[in-house]
């Protein structure tokens, strides 16, 4: 097992880092990069975009959003539920009832007429085993971008804003997973100077046993 990964959930899935070695018994690869970097001052200078907490209020412009994002850059089948809408439903809900692991937030980017141009997710995992209590950590969730605001620096503005409040929150990494096949996401992040981890990342039914016990 890869040190200081026992397991990390993504949302109803359960996927596991391990070292190279045999395949685990009930699991399949899953096509994912794993990144996990500590969280750093990332400059942006997009000065027509600012970002907040979502509130209700952004709930229809962020859901509508969410449904185009996943059905442009997220093969079907790759994540759980069985639609985009109810995707969305669930995500919005679990974030602002604090049903993540942990505590999460959606973050919105807006332009200078209040528009929302994109979003992002952060919750607080707990500590990595062998860690300590005193060091969480922060996952990113989904992260995108409306079509129409591409190339304006929204994704750049969001991902600043992540990283200053999984900083300013002390977290000891911040880490998320990204689809292989999303070629654009894995350039942008790329362009930030992210590089993914050599972890092989997968799958276990949700009846078998994980290889943390």
């Amino acid at each position: 097992m890869r040190k200081g990964w026992a397991a990390v959930s993504a949302r109803l899935l359960r996927l596991v880092l391990h070292d190279d070695g045999p395949e685990p018994l009930g699991a399949k690869r899953f096509p994912v990069n794993f990144f996990s970097v500590e969280p750093r001052p990332l400059l942006h200078d997009s000065q027509d975009v600012s970002v907040s907490v979502a509130t209700e209020e952004d709930r229809r412009a962020w859901q509508r959003m969410y449904v185009e994002y996943r059905a442009a850059q997220i093969p079907p089948g790759s994540l759980p539920y069985e639609s985009d809408e109810v995707a969305a439903d669930a995500v919005w809900g679990m974030s602002l009832r604090g049903q993540l692991p942990g505590t999460a937030d959606i973050l919105v980017a807006r332009g200078q007429d209040g528009t929302v141009l994109g979003a992002a997710t952060v919750a607080r995992l707990p500590a990595a085993d062998g860690a300590g209590a005193s060091a969480p950590r922060g996952y990113l969730g989904d992260l995108f971008v409306s079509p129409t605001a591409h190339g304006k620096g929204v994704g750049r503005a969001l991902m600043a804003q992540v990283m200053a409040r999984c900083k300013d929150a002390g977290f000891s990494e911040l880490c998320w997973y990204c689809l292989q096949s999303n070629v654009k996401a894995m350039a942008f992040y790329r362009n930030l100077g992210f590089v993914p981890t050599a972890a092989t990342v997968w799958q276990y039914p949700e009846d078998a046993p994980s290889a943390s016990g």
